[in-house]
């Protein structure tokens, strides 16, 4: 009998081992279609966890997420659209801000993701005309943002989230950590000095776009992340601490213009006051930036706290110590600087030391470019206050131009004027020099004389 090789037209033959039988044939079912999951937090997405319903009504039973995962019932993230502007909402029990309405809670013990030194601090990259390659700034940022210590206790998968939405908070975030690891790198990698300007630049015209758009809260809230991650790359984006290559010596028209991006900070914050109303997902910030008694962003109070040189610099006639006057140019940067000056470093009272910047205007900042005295002063006493917190997107700026403002009048001979004057300013240029030292030392007139009014710290009298 002839074998039959008749082979089924329809399906996947599978050829049986048996010769004496005819050949028969298995017909595999199509696999049902399915749509990949875009909803996971960030966590559970860069490892790879299957299972994560961040905003999709919770983990189901018997799914197993990460151990990172950020999913807390409270806020919920759409599956993005082909648009730029992807739709966020809230879970229908949750209103906004109910995330972080308080000051952040200490950081629980949790697993960290690796980091990526051994991956990404090498020179054996591949070359791109744009740097680093975003994934991998992307997955560094995780262990960047929990080495900003004054972002401690605040959770990074709610920013990244919100980030996937808007561009120019995302490409921010890269830039930042692009710039922490060329600052970390053992040897120099231009890969990342390139990824930093250029993903720097893209958040620079992408929040200029956002700045005319309608905003809505969690917008409102992305525009002020934006803008302070943008001000920590001008504080960063120093590599030295030559006080020759400062601003305080140079000709340069544009010389403070990243001062003016710290400026334009305070405009943002009234605008987007209306947003905050019902609490913010940076609610905890704004809580953080003042004390019980409103004394930095309350309304304008007496100069009880500053020295008696301080206010003769600025200016201020006695009839204006108990009634304050805010249109004086000087007027509250004194009198700020005259309570940080005792005010401890501690990482969370940053957003404090960070105030004076809002007592500035570019009244201000037309003195400095001008080399106003008192301006000098006063700006190279508060950069000396922020050099005690040793931050490392700060340091090479602040210790640069604060002893770059040392020199400047160090060479203009202020200390050699005579008369009541002259011990005026050798009193400002003890204060200035000793700005970073903490607790904050005092300066005695003389062997014989008296030092000033004893502090509630101690602080140590020193003898010239």
């Amino acid at each position: 009998m002839a074998r039959d090789f008749t082979i089924p037209i329809s399906g996947l033959q599978v050829l049986m081992q048996d010769a004496n039988e005819k050949f028969e044939a298995r017909q595999y079912k199509t696999r049902k279609t399915h749509l990949k999951s875009r909803g996971g937090c960030g966590s559970c997405k860069l490892k790879r966890v299957k299972g994560c319903f961040f905003g999709h009504g919770g983990p189901k039973t018997g799914i197993i997420r990460s151990t990172d995962c950020a999913w807390d019932g409270k806020y919920s993230v759409m599956r993005p659209s082909r648009h730029v502007n992807a739709v966020y909402e809230l879970a229908p029990d949750a209103s906004i801000g109910t995330q972080m309405t308080t000051a952040p809670s200490p950081r629980k013990p949790r697993k960290r993701i690796p980091t990526l030194y051994h991956h990404t601090l090498t020179e054996n990259q591949p070359a791109s005309p744009f740097g680093t390659p975003r994934f991998t700034l992307l997955r560094h940022f995780y262990h960047v943002f929990a080495q900003l210590d004054m972002f401690e206790g605040v959770s990074t998968d709610p920013i990244v989230s919100l980030a996937l939405s808007r561009p120019h908070l995302m490409n921010a975030m890269l830039a930042v950590s692009a710039s922490h690891l060329r600052c970390h790198a053992t040897t120099p990698v231009p890969s990342h000095r390139v990824a930093e300007h250029y993903q720097q630049s893209l958040a620079v015209r992408g929040f200029q776009t956002a700045l005319e758009e309608s905003w809505d809260p969690l917008g409102a809230d992305a525009l002020l992340m934006t803008s302070m991650l943008l001000n920590l790359l001008t504080f960063s984006i120093i590599e030295d601490e030559d006080p020759w290559k400062s601003w305080v010596f140079s000709d340069d028209p544009n010389r403070l213009s990243w001062l003016g991006l710290h400026l334009g900070m305070k405009p943002l914050i009234i605008s987007t006051a209306a947003y905050r109303k019902e609490g913010t997902m940076l609610q905890w910030m704004f809580d953080v930036s003042d004390d019980d008694k409103r004394t930095f962003n309350g309304t304008p109070q007496p100069l009880t706290r500053v020295p008696q040189a301080w206010i003769d610099l600025c200016g201020i006639s006695p009839d204006q110590l108990d009634c304050p006057d805010p249109d004086h140019v000087f007027y509250e940067p004194v009198r700020i600087l005259g309570e940080l000056r005792d005010m401890e470093p501690r990482y969370e009272l940053m957003f404090i030391y960070v105030s004076f910047v809002g007592k500035l205007d570019n009244e201000f900042r037309r003195l400095l470019e001008l080399g106003n005295p008192a301006a000098m002063w006063l700006f190279g006493y508060w950069l000396g206050l922020v050099a005690r917190f040793n931050f490392w997107w700060c340091n090479n700026r602040v210790r640069r131009d604060h002893r770059a403002i040392c020199i400047w009048f160090e060479l203009r001979g202020f200390t050699k004027r005579v008369g009541a004057e002259g011990e005026m300013w050798r009193e400002l240029l003890f204060d200035l020099d000793n700005a970073p030292v903490w607790p904050s030392p005092r300066r005695c007139r003389s062997r014989t004389g008296t030092a000033d009014g004893p502090s509630e710290i101690g602080n140590v009298c020193v003898e010239v």
